[in-house]
């Protein structure tokens, strides 16, 4: 009987180290894809437009984002994955620039939420090579914006 015990407690401890126990799940890897303008940033028109592509691409306006994998994500999208992102993100921002800020070599471009709030929207900034291109993920105040390209609509 001892004999048997033994052996079932050996066989019990050896199963248990062939089978650890499950570790909770990583949180999902960021996007590694990094996204940049097409072209040089000249003037606060080029800035605007790269910027416009960018919510585009990314999901942000009423068209769909061009693929999960190339989405660049937010500082604060940590959970979720890509396809959460595209789904969180679509059809929250209006697709024209409201105005843009330049200053110490990076440029800021303001837009507005899709159900407007008069005083705050979302801002794309980048360095002025194009490069750092991201949407901030604290809202904009759009009454700091230096330039203002247009109204928000209703």
């Amino acid at each position: 009987m001892v004999l048997r015990q033994s052996l079932l407690v050996s066989c019990l401890a050896s199963l248990s180290c062939a089978h650890p126990p499950a570790r909770p799940a990583d949180p999902p890897s960021r996007s590694e894809y990094v996204w940049r303008c097409s072209r040089e940033i000249v003037s606060a028109s080029t800035a605007v437009s790269c910027a416009e592509d960018f919510i585009k691409a990314n999901g942000y306006t009423q068209a769909a984002a061009l693929s999960p994998d190339k989405l660049t994500a937010e500082s604060l999208e940590r959970w979720g994955g890509p396809e959460t992102w595209a789904r969180d993100r679509h059809e929250t921002l209006q697709p024209s620039a409201y105005g843009y800020v330049h200053d110490e070599g990076r440029w800021t471009v303001m837009f507005c939420l899709k159900n407007p709030d008069k005083e705050a929207g979302r801002a794309v900034t980048m360095h002025e090579d194009g490069s750092g291109t991201r949407v901030e993920h604290k809202d904009a105040l759009l009454g700091a914006a230096e330039v203002r390209l247009r109204l928000c609509e209703e």
